[in-house]
């Protein structure tokens, strides 16, 4: 007579093989199904090219003709599987454009010098921003590609190729600035500060505590759609429309500067950690999320669907999750 065996599923290997009668105590490349003991298949090779860099994120999504992309986020650069073929989409520049506010371009007669109000820019002197948009100020239309001095936080100053006519404010409102600063590879690694003995040898008083944070080159990605949203760890948001030939942009208006983004279901773009819209100062407390269904409408207003956070207490946010119903 056959007796059938009723081997109760998964692994009992705190014990010897002896103690562990009537249970599996040992085995390799199986998965349990249905009480029972089954194979796991193999794997396939996906492409036999390398990543450039040091891979810490892969993100899967589909595009709108059912065609299946792969995202690499890797310490040097941004890098998509799709139709057979990898292709590096690394984004160009490491700041977003933003669309000023109304009015804010300043000239002084026979000076060709214009002053930009520029709230929260985070621009160093020597970097260069490329002006679109701006009406006639002082009988001038500065717009084109320029050097910037800093004044402060929140104003810089650029020399255009001719005088005002008249000292005047102005510019419209439709004045957008591009900053032209590379986008610049990550770290490998991280450390959890800068104090002694993670610089080089006797830089450091002993025992002194961190001031920085130092860690290695993430990104979080999301689907806006067809359309791949990916941003570094503390860098910008960038948009890639599924064009192979194409690097990824940084998305206009949004923060230069985030820790985390996810999409929500409603088509929403949130940034976890960032810039505050009206200082322009980094919180990492701060959450903003674009309009429904519109990535670069960041702005908060009666018109929009655009809001900002401020969570209260202390600490940061280290990352986010869309919970579904």
């Amino acid at each position: 007579m056959r007796v059938p065996l009723r081997i109760p599923p998964g692994l009992n290997a705190d014990d010897t093989t002896y103690a562990a009668a009537g249970r599996w105590a040992d085995c390799n490349c199986v998965r349990f199904d249905r009480d029972l003991p089954q194979t796991i298949g193999g794997w396939e090779s996906l492409t036999t090219d390398l990543l450039t860099g040091v891979c810490r994120t892969v993100f899967a999504w589909t595009d709108n003709a059912s065609v299946l992309n792969i995202a690499f986020g890797t310490h040097l650069a941004l890098q998509v599987w799709a139709g057979g073929a990898l292709a590096t989409i690394t984004p160009a520049l490491a700041m977003p454009p933003a669309r000023l506010g109304a009015d804010p371009l300043a000239v002084v007669n026979a000076s060709p010098t214009v002053t930009v109000t520029h709230l929260g820019h985070g621009l160093e002197t020597g970097d260069s921003v490329e002006v679109s948009g701006a009406a006639a100020v002082g009988g001038i239309t500065p717009n084109g590609t320029f050097v910037i001095t800093r004044v402060d936080d929140d104003s810089y100053t650029y020399a255009f190729g001719s005088n005002a006519t008249s000292t005047a404010s102005g510019g419209g409102a439709a004045v957008v600035v591009a900053p032209q600063r590379a986008f610049q590879a990550g770290s490998i690694d991280g450390t959890g500060g800068a104090g002694y003995g993670t610089g080089a040898y006797s830089v450091g008083g002993y025992s002194e505590p961190s001031t920085a944070d130092y860690f290695p080159r993430t990104w979080s990605f999301g689907a806006f759609g067809e359309e791949l949203i990916a941003n570094p760890r503390g860098g910008a948001l960038y948009a890639w429309d599924n064009d192979l030939g194409a690097p990824a942009t940084p998305l206009l208006d949004a923060p230069c500067n985030c820790i985390f983004a996810l999409i929500a279901p409603q088509d929403m773009i949130f940034a976890l950690g960032c810039n505050e819209e009206v200082s322009g100062k980094f919180n990492p407390l701060c959450i903003r999320h674009s309009s429904v269904r519109k990535n670069t409408e960041w702005r908060t207003a009666a018109s929009t669907t655009a809001r900002e956070y401020i969570l209260p207490g202390g600490g940061r946010i280290v990352a986010g999750r869309a919970i579904g119903p």
